[in-house]
């Protein structure tokens, strides 16, 4: 999973936005579509490490 504003080509479709674009409702929802894309809603695992332990906390 490559959360949104990481990883590869990270400035190339996700430079300049302003502070308030990045929310937690974004990030959660950036979260939803593989969970929803592949059938898991009610069966799986969340874990995280720093921003991702945070993201996991407030899912």
């Amino acid at each position: 999973y490559d959360q949104i504003g990481n990883g590869p080509g990270q400035s190339s479709h996700l430079g300049g936005e302003l502070e308030t674009f990045w929310t937690m409702d974004l990030f959660i929802d950036e979260l939803l579509n593989p969970v929803n894309n592949l059938g898991i809603q009610d069966s799986f695992d969340l874990l995280g490490h720093s921003w991702g332990g945070m993201l996991a906390q407030e899912f």
